[in-house]
């Protein structure tokens, strides 16, 4: 697909969008808001590393139905409970057998790709408290390629808008492309999503 096929897909899907949660982003050439991803990519590990044993420990997820139960949730800097759940679905990341979350992605599954909306670690390991995990970045961006796979596409799409002061960052760390340089939009897909399926998945999903 060239540069600007792409691009006409990417703002195909984005102007279908209804919601504007969080109300940060101004409205760009008729498209609604959309947010901007700046977690941190620390580590990319077939789990979370615990910083002060260096142990990695087994994770899992839950795909949440009940947006309320987020309300006030420690440690998180955005009201989750407030994202649309007829627009989005929410998964949770935890250690195995713990209850308190680690990490939350907030995405859609479209047509042909699954579009990140929001996604935010726990602020105890943004901050590399006492007991704060690493990896929770990259685990976050992994599921939302499974997902991806796990709806029939071929190439695991996953896009996304970026902070402007993270674009090659996310280049970088998670092998995403910049597809809509004006709107900072990027996407994972192809080699670098099978690269993060198969650094989180590939072990589990042979079992």
């Amino acid at each position: 697909m060239e540069e600007k096929d792409k691009i006409k897909e990417i703002e195909k899907r984005l102007s279908k969008r209804k919601n504007k949660f969080p109300p940060i982003d101004i409205e760009i050439d008729g498209l609604p808001p959309y947010r901007e991803v700046d977690i941190v990519i620390d580590e990319l590990v077939p789990c979370l590393t615990c910083r002060d044993s260096g142990k990695e420990l087994d994770t899992e997820f839950e795909e949440l139905e009940d947006f309320s139960t987020l309300k006030g949730l420690k440690n998180f800097g955005f009201e989750w409970d407030k994202v649309d759940s007829d627009e989005f679905k929410i998964r949770a990341l935890r250690v195995k057998g713990q209850k308190e979350i680690q990490g939350l992605v907030a995405y859609r599954i479209d047509k042909g790709g699954v579009y990140v909306e929001l996604v935010e670690s726990n602020q105890k390991n943004v901050k590399k408290e006492k007991g704060s995990y690493a990896g929770v970045g990259g685990h976050l961006f992994a599921e939302a390629v499974r997902i991806s796979f796990e709806n029939d596409n071929e190439d695991g799409l996953v896009y996304f808008r970026s902070k402007t002061s993270l674009v090659k960052y996310y280049e970088k760390n998670l092998g995403a492309e910049l597809t809509v340089p004006k709107r900072n939009m990027m996407e994972i897909s192809f080699e670098s999503a099978h690269k993060l399926w198969e650094k989180y998945y590939a072990k589990s999903d042979k079992n």
